[in-house]
């Protein structure tokens, strides 16, 4: 398995929110938010991404393009 883009910028555009609600809703930076939608992290920690799961009301796994190697999939 491994992990794709970061699907962030796309879940934001979908809710009709911005950066700044986001950060209002999780108490996560707008910057530390911006970064992350940029894809200057590769990964949000996990406590980051637990935060912007909830506040998005998606499933952890929903903020990542996931691929599976064919062995996994077996």
């Amino acid at each position: 398995m491994h992990i794709g883009r970061c699907l962030l910028p796309e879940i934001l555009k979908e809710l009709n929110w911005t950066q700044q609600d986001l950060a209002d809703k999780t108490g996560i930076s707008r910057s530390h938010i911006a970064d992350i939608c940029r894809k200057r992290y590769v990964t949000m920690s996990l406590p980051t991404a637990l935060k912007v799961a909830f506040a998005t009301g998606r499933p952890v796994e929903s903020l990542y393009e996931i691929f599976y190697d064919e062995e996994e999939s077996r």
